[in-house]
């Protein structure tokens, strides 16, 4: 699981520094080495028995192309955040923060929305698992893309 990690970690920046250079087609591609690698990961922690897998891996994709509608909200934010960055007004900022957040509530219902629905096909305990395996993989995408936004002026 660190290897994956590991591949993460060389990953993210590429695509972070990118988002402010708006190249659509990198960051597609981007985009779907990291949810192939999310993927890896997440099979990898919670050793899933072939019919536990057969159940949860169509409710897996289901749980990232929801959150896949969020996070393309986040990175529009982001975008919106470069294009106005050299000229940044009381109003933008406040706006933004608080789209910001509102991305922020709706990454966490997704998220919460499916713990019942996860533990419906696998065990409570491999739920857990998965969560603390999203939580640091966000952790660290998060993490590349704040050191990756200048603070404004």
């Amino acid at each position: 699981m660190r290897k994956y990690f590991l591949i993460l970690a060389f990953l993210i920046p590429g695509f972070v520094n990118v988002a402010f250079a708006q190249e659509k087609d990198y960051i597609n591609l981007m985009k779907s080495v990291l949810q192939t690698e999310r993927k890896s990961i997440i099979g990898e922690v919670l050793e899933l028995t072939e019919d536990e897998a057969s159940n949860f891996w169509p409710l897996y994709d289901e749980y990232e192309a929801n959150l896949n509608l969020t996070y393309e909200q986040n990175y529009k934010l982001v975008q919106e955040f470069a294009n106005n960055y050299n000229n940044m007004t009381e109003e933008k900022s406040e706006e933004l923060i608080g789209k910001f957040f509102d991305v922020d509530i709706e990454i966490l219902k997704i998220r919460k929305s499916y713990i019942k629905k996860f533990s419906k096909v696998i065990p409570a305990t491999k739920v857990a698992k998965f969560y603390q395996a999203e939580n640091k993989i966000k952790a660290l995408v998060d993490y590349e893309l704040a050191k990756s936004i200048p603070f404004l002026e």
